[in-house]
């Protein structure tokens, strides 16, 4: 059950880490200040 909990949470905190990374990406992109475009 405990084993279950920790999955769940590592889950979690592992997909918010790839949105906080991807986020800014996203936003650079959107308001034209990245100098590479889709780089």
């Amino acid at each position: 059950m405990v084993k279950i909990i920790q999955y769940v949470i590592n889950v979690q905190l592992s997909r918010l880490l790839s949105v906080l990374l991807v986020l800014p990406r996203v936003l650079l992109l959107r308001t034209g200040k990245y100098p590479h475009g889709w780089a």
